[in-house]
């Protein structure tokens, strides 16, 4: 009769010992997701800070190239040219933010595993 309640005793511990890993892979799970989501707000941010300076780039070479037709050379050739670099590179940041954000998004995601019944 002991033998029985021995294997009954381990079965026991297994399962109190399995339940614990359990709790622990959940635990780091919800972490993972809270990892996630900071890591894709901070990436969004990044996006929507790149989208504003690229506005803003724009927007000077362009003022500077419009300025220039109605006075010819108010803005010296140099700094069109510095203003047009300078929103090339905005752009170019854009959508390099963009880029990372997406694919961050796609393969990054915490994945939920569904552990599979050793009975079947």
């Amino acid at each position: 009769m002991r033998g029985l309640y021995e294997k009954e005793e381990v079965g026991l511990n297994e399962m109190i010992t399995r339940e614990g890993e359990l709790d622990l892979a959940k635990l780091g799970l919800a972490r993972a997701k809270v990892e996630y989501e900071a890591s894709m707000k901070l990436l969004e941010l990044d996006v929507r800070r790149a989208e504003s300076v690229s506005e803003q780039a724009m927007a000077a070479f362009t003022e500077a190239e419009e300025v220039n037709k109605r006075s010819p050379n108010a803005f010296p050739s140099t700094q069109v040219g510095r203003l047009k670099a300078a929103a090339e590179q905005s752009r170019i940041e854009l959508e390099r933010a963009k880029t990372f954000f997406e694919t961050h998004q796609k393969s990054n995601a915490p994945q939920v595993e569904t552990p599979q019944d050793p009975t079947r």
